[in-house]
């Protein structure tokens, strides 16, 4: 950007044409030199003497200078801010097609059927079943670890949500009341959808509900959701948000620019605001959570 000040005269042709400068120029204080020309000639200062006459800034000039510089900013911040909202979802875009993959090879690893979020018995180093009570794993992201389908750091209850398990955006302001912080999270800021392998209730989860449901028979893959963003949402204070994902508690996680990012059962990852069915027990109603009809 460049400001007018004071004229000055073009060598070799006497012309008088404004000088431009730039910020930094006015900034210094100093005034430019044109080959043997300078200004306060007049005043009898001599350049070959190293003579040159300082101008300074006004009050006035001082605030407009300033002025522009804050118009600058305030132009430049918001896409600032939002450049770098895209990098974190582009991030966690990444992490959702691992998991999205990681589900398909669970499925080609164990005759089509579907991965459940919880309720495993599966050993920490990937033993089925598990060798003892001390070493088994029960949630889907300590086994996806555990059997290999995932590369990510191990999960342990002293240790803050990290590497592939952490979504860039989440900021963990809210935990749900009644839970510990790992209680809260289980070590992970995705969920697994409830309904790959539970009856259609309203009720919790459990061994008794549970219904092995095959990757083949899913009716519309490319709509239903795998894992996704999940958060302790605040209109649900008392749940926590642990393994599987309900909209009933709200649970997809709008931490995107009021949007959450989702896999879906055939590889796919896509973006979503407000889900209609948020808070409704009967939140299966819809081929986002139901593999099957429901």
């Amino acid at each position: 950007m460049y400001l007018p000040i004071k004229n000055h005269t073009v060598p070799c042709t006497g012309a008088v044409k404004p000088k431009l400068f730039t910020l930094i120029e006015l900034l210094v204080k100093r005034s430019h030199l044109c080959c043997d020309r300078v200004y306060g000639k007049e005043e009898g200062l001599s350049p070959a003497l190293g003579q040159v006459k300082l101008y300074s800034f006004t009050l006035i000039e001082l605030l407009v200078v300033i002025a522009i510089i804050a118009i600058l900013a305030a132009m430049l911040l918001p896409a600032l801010t939002q450049a770098r909202q895209r990098g974190k979802s582009a991030k966690c875009y990444s992490h959702l097609k691992t998991f999205g993959t990681a589900v398909q090879f669970y499925a080609d690893a164990y005759k089509d059927v579907l991965p459940m979020p919880h309720n495993y018995n599966v050993d920490v180093e990937g033993f089925v079943p598990a060798r003892n009570a001390d070493t088994k794993v029960s949630y889907w992201q300590d086994v996806f670890r555990a059997l290999r389908l995932v590369q990510a750091p191990k999960i342990r209850s002293w240790v803050k949500v990290n590497g592939i398990w952490a979504c860039p955006s989440e900021t963990e302001e809210f935990n749900s009341t009644a839970y510990s912080y790992y209680n809260n999270w289980k070590g992970t800021h995705y969920g697994m959808n409830r309904y790959l392998s539970q009856k259609y209730l309203s009720t919790a989860s459990s061994l008794a509900n549970l219904v092995p449901r095959k990757l083949s028979q899913v009716v519309r893959p490319s709509v239903t959701f795998s894992i996704a963003d999940k958060w302790c949402s605040r209109l649900a204070p008392t749940v926590a948000c642990q393994s599987e994902m309900r909209a009933r508690w709200y649970q997809m996680g709008q931490r995107h620019s009021g949007k959450w990012n989702y896999a879906t059962l055939d590889g796919g990852v896509k973006s979503m605001g407000n889900y209609p069915k948020m808070g409704a027990s009967g939140d299966w109603g819809d081929w986002l959570y139901a593999p099957v009809k429901w």
